[in-house]
């Protein structure tokens, strides 16, 4: 029985191993977007208290919405769409997809994700252009 338990132990490690590189992708790419939202908050903010203020909020959003402790369906139904704003949220359910424990559309939220952070990113940069003129 041990035996048994150390051998499926192991073949589990190994398909986490196998899918680390995919992970590290999916990191990246939702902080990519997470920059761009700081660097929305970063540049609209009149103050340094302000935008201690503000990431503050921001970081206490994307942590409660984003899917990573519960699935995303026990989220009340009126926060989902602001959840899904969110670029951790598409890593999250892509990284659900991966580990074996979602079933969520993997193409559309591999289209999104990078479109989310490419986004935030723009409207991050267009921020600080804006702020240098």
């Amino acid at each position: 029985m041990k035996q048994k338990a150390r051998r499926l132990k192991q073949t589990h490690n190994a398909a986490i191993i196998a899918v680390l590189p995919q992970l590290a992708l999916l990191t990246l790419a939702a902080s990519l977007g997470l920059i761009g939202i700081g660097a929305i908050i970063g540049t609209r903010a009149s103050s340094l208290p302000q935008i201690y203020a503000l990431t503050n909020i921001a970081s206490f959003a994307v942590v409660m919405l984003t899917p990573a402790y519960y699935p995303i369906e026990v989220m009340p139904p009126a926060l989902r769409p602001i959840s899904l704003a969110l670029p951790t949220t598409r890593a999250a359910l892509l990284a659900r997809n991966l580990l074996g424990i979602g079933s969520y559309d993997t193409a559309k939220h591999l289209a999104l994700l990078p479109a989310l952070s490419a986004a935030y990113l723009a409207l991050g940069f267009r921020g600080i252009k804006w702020r240098e003129e």
